[in-house]
């Protein structure tokens, strides 16, 4: 009886994302530490992407603000921080839908990288029997290297 009272007090999530061994649930209020940062990096050693980059930065944190009490909407990190990953469940259509993708500027390009970030979301949607839709990552820049997969 006990239990159960405690039950009725406890937030139960309906989620069912619970990472793979390369990609990890982050807490969204986290997000802004590392963005901050690497904002910095580009504003002292511009690149020719870096104004692209930034405005995703401040896409990300608007993003990560409006959503951090839904239970169905999660950054995920890759690759040790270099890559964050917005994601939300949709539990009626069953899909996992990719709506943003921010990289670190400390990041070491491989020519498999794209590939292996699919695989591994591909490998969370199925564990949900879900699959992946990156319709919405077309406003990203890394929305052209993730179409083919769609």
């Amino acid at each position: 009886m006990k239990l159960w009272n405690l039950l009725l007090f406890c937030p139960l999530g309906y989620s069912l994302i619970f990472g793979t061994k390369k990609l990890f649930v982050m807490d969204k209020t986290h997000l802004k530490t590392y963005v901050d940062t690497w904002i910095d990096i580009w504003k002292t050693s511009p690149t020719p992407l870096s104004d692209l980059r930034m405005n995703e930065c401040w896409k990300s944190i608007i993003w990560c603000t409006e959503h951090r009490n839904k239970p169905q909407s999660y950054c995920l990190c890759y690759k040790r921080q270099n890559y964050f990953i917005f994601v939300m469940e949709n539990d009626i259509q069953y899909k996992l839908k990719v709506i943003g993708l921010l990289e670190s500027p400390e990041n070491v390009y491989s020519s498999k990288q794209i590939e292996h970030i699919h695989e591994q979301l591909e490998l969370l949607a199925n564990v949900s029997n879900y699959t992946v839709d990156y319709s919405l990552l077309k406003n990203w820049s890394h929305g052209y290297y993730l179409r083919e997969y769609q």
